[in-house]
């Protein structure tokens, strides 16, 4: 009669059978974080979001990138992820229906496309990528078995996690629930999965309906 994340930790894999390659994927987190808050200039809970995380971080002596604004661009991620271990995106994305290909992270100066990201940036040193955005993991029914959604571009850039959202995400519960993950996972040392699970259930208790 209860959500099964209230009884258990729970992450989810795009095919069973790359259980094994996400395995081998995990690393320690090296290097900077790179936050990228409010590109648009429309997302005020998103910028606060990235503060209180670069915070959160910083308290644990990882020393956070913060690009805000009209300084959020395309090429500062495809610059800096490389030799980062947690990037973190409060911004607009979409996923197109048409050509997933074109589904998209929405930048200061442009969109940057899941087809770039597949091809032109190397998530290999990175430990998570976290995306607070709307319809980061929505996928296209259908199309083909495998999953077809944004946070596929970024597994397939050798990412090893990725935090999505499955519809449209309020700006102020977004920022809400990533203070309480982050704080679960830095501060009180849990494993994701678990520092997930509590920030889910922290953001049930205070906004029931599930949109949140």
């Amino acid at each position: 009669g209860k959500p099964l994340i209230e009884h258990v930790p729970i992450a989810y894999l795009p095919s069973a059978a790359l259980a094994g390659e996400f395995a081998k994927r995990r690393k320690p987190i090296t290097g900077d974080a790179l936050l990228i808050g409010n590109p648009t200039g429309d997302l005020n809970g998103a910028e606060m979001e990235a503060h209180k995380v670069a915070e959160l971080l910083k308290a644990q002596h990882i020393h956070a990138k913060l690009f805000f604004r009209d300084e959020a661009t395309a090429q500062r991620i495809i610059d800096n992820v490389p030799a980062t271990g947690i990037v973190h995106t409060a911004c607009h994305s979409q996923l197109d229906p048409h050509d997933f290909f074109c589904s998209d992270m929405e930048m200061a100066d442009r969109r940057l496309t899941a087809l770039e990201i597949m091809n032109r940036i190397d998530f290999s040193q990175v430990a998570l990528v976290y995306l607070s955005s709307c319809d980061g993991a929505t996928s296209l029914p259908e199309h083909t078995d495998e999953l077809m959604a944004l946070v596929r571009a970024f597994l397939s850039a050798c990412a090893p996690t990725v935090i999505a959202s499955l519809w449209p995400l309020d700006d102020g519960y977004g920022c809400l629930f990533a203070e309480a993950f982050y704080q679960s996972w830095m501060q009180d040392r849990q494993s994701m999965p678990v520092a997930f699970r509590e920030a889910m259930n922290f953001t049930r208790r205070m906004a029931p309906n599930p949109f949140y």
